[in-house]
């Protein structure tokens, strides 16, 4: 697992080196002394004024132009893998502090959405704004990351079924009856016609009449149906399951004589039955396409994620991704896949590595005439 791990890392760092490769040629020379100097400073935060004065050296001895390749391969490559959820960038001259900064993107995560499964994670959000803030030149307290946070909220369907219940009433009436004995006194019909004695004496006997009441009742309750997240699309399927539970006392009035108590039982109860699970990554697509990030950009992106542990298993959008170990070696265009595939079965040769080598040799069609170091020419070099 370790060493997954490490080559992981290090498959991360490796995209960083050809994004920043490819990006050098294209920068000025007064952005890289302007971001030169920002990076500059945040590295005394992290190595201490030792190894700054190791850098300026570094840039007295080999100048400008060398030290911008170091620079944007190991400093715009690595530490915005690193320091891109610290929010360490904002310095002294922002108007916000990293804890401002942190407790605002927290926020917006917390109120995308009350199943916290489903947000966002905070090293996503801070991951494209890392992005951004390399790709649009600007500082980091003008990212908004209210647009992304929302882009990247889940949306949820759900769906109704109803519970059944057994209801059951008692009714007990309390009955009073009455008997009378003869005490010898014959032909008396009425208290009247006696005048110190009673025909008969009455006795007063008391008892409960008892009814019981059976209604059936259904509830209706709300199901989560479906929940698509940045990275997952999770269908949730139920089914309708005989509890027969024990009944539970819910009430009990007194009216006169009369005392009514009821009871109530689940009989038939909806349950989550199995659940769905899918990589779906068209929030994080339709995301990072809005903000009109390209290949390099999203090559830096998912390495900045990898680095800080945002796994991007299943990650397609017009790519397949390739999985090495655990970890992601390469973005590859997903008509190349079954070349490979055939390439490993003629020549035994795992086709994660094919991969990898027709990068090298030909960016995937980016390089023209996409001319290899050794001088190989086209696609046809890397073709079973």
């Amino acid at each position: 697992m370790g060493n997954a791990l490490e080559k992981t890392k290090e498959n991360a760092k490796q995209y960083a080196k050809l994004y920043a490769k490819r990006k050098v040629k294209q920068l000025v020379k007064k952005v890289i002394r302007k971001v030169l100097l920002k990076v500059l400073k945040k590295l005394a935060l992290y190595i201490g004024k030792l190894l700054l004065k190791a850098f300026l050296s570094l840039v007295a001895l080999i100048g400008i132009p060398g030290t911008i390749v170091f620079l944007v391969i190991t400093i715009i490559g690595g530490a915005i893998l690193i320091v891109a959820p610290s929010l360490e960038w904002f310095g002294d001259d922002s108007p916000i502090t990293p804890e401002e900064a942190k407790k605002q993107i927290n926020q917006l995560i917390l109120d995308s959405s009350e199943l916290e499964q489903y947000r966002p994670p905070f090293k996503l959000v801070t991951a494209i704004d890392a992005v951004r803030i390399l790709k649009e030149d600007k500082q980091p307290w003008e990212i908004d990351p209210e647009p992304i946070v929302n882009g990247l909220a889940p949306d949820f369907e759900y769906e109704t079924h109803e519970d059944t219940y057994e209801i059951k009433k008692v009714i007990e009436t309390e009955v009073t009856t009455y008997t009378y004995s003869n005490m010898g006194t014959e032909g008396c019909q009425t208290r009247e016609e006696i005048s110190s004695a009673f025909c008969s004496e009455r006795e007063e006997h008391k008892h409960i009449e008892t009814e019981t009441i059976i209604e059936k009742e259904t509830v209706k309750r709300e199901f989560l149906k479906s929940a698509h997240a940045w990275n997952t699309l999770d269908t949730f399927y139920y089914k309708e399951v005989d509890v027969n539970g024990e009944f539970a006392k819910q009430s009990e009035n007194k009216e006169g004589n009369t005392k009514t108590t009821t009871y109530k039982r689940l009989i038939k109860e909806w349950q989550l039955d199995t659940v769905n699970n899918i990589k779906n990554y068209e929030k994080f697509d339709s995301t990072i396409t809005s903000l009109q990030f390209k290949d390099d950009d999203i090559n830096l992106l998912v390495a900045s994620l990898i680095e800080n542990g945002i796994h991007m298993d299943g990650y397609t959008g017009s790519y397949f991704d390739v999985f090495i170990e655990n970890g992601m070696g390469m973005i590859v265009p997903q008509e190349y896949m079954e070349i490979y595939i055939a390439a490993n079965k003629k020549y035994g040769v795992d086709w994660n590595y094919l991969a990898a080598h027709h990068f090298i040799e030909t960016r995937f069609s980016t390089m023209d005439p996409m001319i290899s170091y050794v001088g190989a020419e086209g696609h046809m070099q890397v073709r079973p």
